[in-house]
């Protein structure tokens, strides 16, 4: 009887153990789950489970720990499947953001007549949207527009060039620059 009742306590005293590991675990700090430990409580209280020479005291404070253990085993479970669906979501947001970058076409500005890449710029431009603030903007407007922020940026930020690009955000494009 001494004997299970200290199985019992070290039982108890695992499954704390665990839920600390797992806790850790959900929360960043360790890389795998605490499948070893897992394991060996899930066996001890099934081991237990199948003892019937036991008080039914004692038989009442084992069911109690076991429903703890499968109450927790299923906690366990749906935040395993929400960190693994979490995962595949941003592996596949993290891959269609890096396809759309290497389609993006990227335009360097430093001498300040670069005709040739304000063209390449404004076609993508147009493609993606051609709108700024709801409004078609004519090629003239946006050499104009292109050249006054070049300028400002290589101004502001003491630099020899500037890259500028087109991102697309919903349905408008967006004009985004840094100097190099």
């Amino acid at each position: 009887m001494e004997d299970l009742t200290k199985r019992l306590k070290i039982l108890k005293e695992k499954i704390e153990d665990l839920r600390v590991k797992y806790e850790n675990y959900f929360a960043g700090f360790e890389k795998i789950p605490p499948i070893k430990l897992h394991e060996e409580v899930s066996k001890e209280i099934n081991a237990l489970l199948g003892n019937t020479l036991m008080s039914y005291g004692l038989q009442y404070l084992l069911n109690q720990i076991a429903q703890r253990f499968r109450t927790y085993e299923s906690l366990w479970e749906k935040q395993m499947k929400k960190r693994e669906e979490g995962l595949l979501n941003k592996k596949r947001v993290e891959g269609r953001a890096f396809a759309y970058l290497q389609t993006r076409e990227f335009f360097k500005f430093s001498s300040g007549s670069e005709k040739e890449e304000i063209k390449k710029l404004y076609q993508d431009f147009v493609k993606n949207s051609g709108k700024i603030g709801g409004k078609t903007v004519s090629f003239e407007q946006f050499e104009r527009y292109i050249s006054q922020q070049v300028n400002t940026l290589k101004k502001k930020f003491s630099c020899s060039s500037v890259v500028v690009w087109i991102e697309k955000e919903g349905d408008t494009a967006k004009i985004k620059a840094k100097p190099e």
